[in-house]
């Protein structure tokens, strides 16, 4: 996630859990379920509980437009029901 590791978020412990690039079946499927128009990749990452507010509140900011929230929960299965993923394949 060089992304996260090149933005202030790298200050915090962030750890992915799915990623799917841009133009990739499950990218193009939960942006169409999530009503989002631009070719962009999702994923799902978890933070610790101590970091949640001050990583929260960045990705709400206005000036941050690189990356956005959609979605929080305690349960990784309710965020990707709210995303429209299905659990990948264990490895």
């Amino acid at each position: 996630m060089d992304a996260i590791s090149s933005s202030r978020l790298s200050a915090y412990v962030i750890k992915p859990y799915d990623t799917y690039f841009s133009k990739t079946k499950e990218a193009t499927h939960a942006c169409s379920f999530l009503q989002i128009h631009d070719d962009v990749g999702v994923a799902i990452l978890c933070v610790l509980l101590k970091d949640y507010s001050n990583v929260r509140s960045f990705l709400e900011s206005e000036n941050e437009l690189q990356f956005i929230s959609i979605s929080s929960s305690g349960k990784l299965r309710l965020v990707r029901e709210r995303m429209g993923l299905s659990k990948p394949p264990r490895r």
